[in-house]
């Protein structure tokens, strides 16, 4: 079997009271130190971030970078920019690795004879409400109706849906796969809206995503996270999910070279507009 080689990127910005959890959860998989690295770019953060983020600096596995506020897209990029491996794993600062997941991405991916050198990866998350400390009875996957156990991977045709992918702390790319998306964002100039462009666009180009129907990761719902509040025990959007939908689509069409990525970009923004 072979052992992949993973590389965590943390975006952190003013969250000191989490991202010692987040890069805790991370050195402590169960699987080999020596193919982990974890690269934490602080995006200019004006808490304690720094003073929290000191603590690991002298850590084999981890490396930390300073920049200026330039958004969390930006951070992730400078994040890639400092790793090496064939994996890219995302984690918000706030959020959590369970300690297998590095162990069965690796095994998961094993069971592939032909693993493309493209791909997106989602695993399924569980939903932590930090203030209540709880968690949701539904996992990300199931909230979302995102379980489909006859297929681990869907193609671009059987994937239309708002958002079809784990939220960053779900989701795993080739190390190929990043470094195209990564470089199509910078040239539109996106540095916000991360959840939206960055899956559909690494899906766009890949062909589709593997689902892994596992909770190998704990998204942490508090009052202030930007993306998702709850109503009712629901997950709910902060934001008009329409709204994004002119920038999500430009950017894609962009991408699009081949008939079967434009009746995707048809379909999702038919989706999103009757959401």
């Amino acid at each position: 079997m072979k052992d992949f080689t993973f590389s965590i990127l943390i975006a952190n910005y003013n969250y000191a009271n989490f991202v010692s959890e987040a890069i805790e959860s991370c050195l402590t998989q169960n699987y080999p130190s020596e193919l982990i690295e974890i690269i934490i770019v602080d995006d200019g953060s004006i808490d304690d971030s720094r003073e929290v983020l000191s603590r690991f600096t002298e850590h084999k596995n981890v490396q930390i970078v300073f920049q200026e506020n330039q958004g969390q897209i930006t951070a992730f990029r400078t994040a890639f920019k400092h790793s090496s491996n064939e994996l890219i794993c995302l984690l918000d600062a706030d959020d959590l690795f369970l300690p297998s997941k590095l162990k069965r991405i690796n095994e998961f991916l094993n069971l592939y004879q032909d693993l493309p050198d493209e791909f997106l990866l989602c695993n399924d998350v569980k939903v932590e409400i930090v203030e209540e400390k709880k968690f949701l009875p539904q996992s990300w996957f199931r909230s979302n109706h995102l379980i489909h156990p006859e297929a681990e991977f869907r193609a671009l045709s059987q994937i239309a849906h708002p958002y079809p992918f784990a939220v960053p702390c779900g989701q795993t790319y080739s190390r190929q796969l990043l470094k195209k998306v990564l470089e199509e964002l910078r040239k539109h100039e996106i540095k916000s809206a991360f959840d939206d462009p960055m899956p559909h666009g690494g899906a766009l180009l890949s062909g589709g995503v593997h689902y892994l129907y596992e909770e190998l990761s704990v998204y942490r719902l508090h009052k202030h996270n930007h993306f998702l509040g709850l109503d009712n025990n629901s997950l709910k959007p902060k934001f008009k999910i329409s709204d994004k939908l002119p920038i999500l689509t430009s950017f894609l069409t962009q991408l699009a070279f081949n008939q079967e990525q434009i009746q995707y970009i048809d379909e999702l923004t038919e989706v999103i507009q009757r959401t």
